[in-house]
């Protein structure tokens, strides 16, 4: 009878023991456990600047490039951008490091638009360079600067017609 029991126990014991392992197995199998590594220690040239990961002893660069980006702060660090190196990388655009990427285009209108009876200035930035645009006045034909998107524009309006019937100073009265 004691054998028996012995013999029952080591079954439980067998069975619970496979239990713990086959939940073992699959809790880690599912558990995530985030990358494997950034930016900074994966052995590559994320943003193209011609530099991998943060420098360190055993650290080495598998694609060519060459160990030691001043984007890296440590291995760690996941984003190997190094905003000021004046190289537009990837990652980086004019909105978020204009010291490499350059001033990103925009358009201003003083008079808020293609409005013919009000003299206004287009300015702004376009290709990285400022500008500023007056509407002017060529006999009665007015060149009229608006705004479409981040760029300007001009169009040249007839001013004699509808209720008006010249051009004077930039805008059709």
């Amino acid at each position: 009878m004691k054998k028996k029991y012995m013999e029952k126990k080591n079954i439980i014991a067998v069975v619970v023991i496979i239990i713990v392992i086959i939940l073992a197995i699959t809790l880690s199998n599912s558990v995530y456990l985030g990358p494997s590594s950034s930016q900074c220690s994966d052995q590559r040239d994320n943003d193209g600047d011609g530099f991998c990961d943060y420098k360190s002893k055993r650290a080495k660069c598998v694609d060519g490039s060459t160990l030691g980006d001043s984007g890296c702060s440590s291995r760690s660090d996941n984003n190997e951008n190094n905003c000021g190196d004046l190289i537009c990388g990837s990652g980086e655009t004019c909105s978020t490091c204009t010291i490499d990427c350059g001033q990103c285009d925009s358009c201003s209108d003083s008079d808020g638009g293609f409005a013919l009876n009000v003299k206004g200035t287009v300015s702004g930035i376009s290709g990285g360079t400022s500008y500023s645009n007056t509407d002017t006045c060529d006999g009665v034909v007015l060149l009229e600067w608006y705004c479409g998107g981040n760029k300007a524009y001009s169009s040249p309006w007839n001013c004699v017609g509808n209720t008006t019937t010249n051009c004077v100073d930039g805008a059709c009265v």
